[in-house]
């Protein structure tokens, strides 16, 4: 998914004779601590309520505070993973998007990037989640589809991640089915560790009993 999909039109932008005091009233408007400084309808930088604080005079415009703002930004081409880079090792509240002329086209708010993460990984479609553990030199994404669509399923999406302090991984995957059963057994007689499920029954009936003892508990 391309960032140009998860644009917020609505994030305010500043223009060099804004100034601190303004852009910190906005960022506690919308509830975010970074918003972008546009000159001309090109972007010129991301201002930083931190960065607000720490000035001389905040009350000054930012043309007189000779101030450089840093060049945090993405083109609007790169990819949604590209933004999830960029945010969470700047730790920025929002990112801004640009063309290939650098003309500021919106930005990337921490909603609009959750949203667009979700419609990756199939979070709205009704399914299940399996959670596998192996060894890296084990993972064979050819081998866990064959087992999963030789049990008349489809992978919506799969991820991975790294098992801290082990050679060891974690492959996340989300089936267009709810029972799960016929294919965890499959897993089991194929030596896979299967961590973890998220069947959608078997939620709701947990949910039914916790309820069903919490009201128990009111009564007594």
């Amino acid at each position: 998914m391309k960032l140009d999909r998860i644009i917020a039109k609505d994030i305010p932008e500043l223009s060099l004779s804004d100034n601190g005091v303004n852009a910190l009233n906005l960022m506690e408007q919308f509830g975010v601590e970074h918003l972008p400084v546009v000159h001309e309808g090109k972007f010129v930088g991301l201002v930083c309520a931190d960065e607000i604080l720490s000035m001389d005079n905040p009350t000054q415009a930012f043309h007189l505070n000779q101030h450089e703002f840093p060049m945090f930004c993405l083109a609007s081409s790169r990819h949604i993973y590209d933004a999830v880079k960029v945010i969470t090792q700047q730790k920025l509240t929002l990112l801004p998007v640009i063309d290939a002329q650098v003309n500021y086209l919106g930005s990337i708010t921490l909603l609009t990037l959750l949203n667009g993460i979700a419609q990756i990984q199939s979070v709205n479609e009704l399914g299940a989640i399996l959670v596998l553990e192996m060894n890296m030199h084990d993972y064979s994404l050819n081998q866990i589809a064959q087992i999963v669509e030789g049990n008349d399923a489809k992978i919506l999406s799969a991820s991975m991640s790294s098992v801290p302090n082990s050679t060891k991984i974690e492959i996340t995957l989300k089936i267009n089915k709810e029972d799960l059963n016929p294919i965890l057994q499959t897993f089991h007689r194929y030596d896979y560790t299967v961590v973890d499920t998220y069947m959608e029954p078997k939620f709701s009936e947990d949910l039914k009993e916790r309820y069903e003892e919490f009201m128990k508990f009111l009564n007594m």
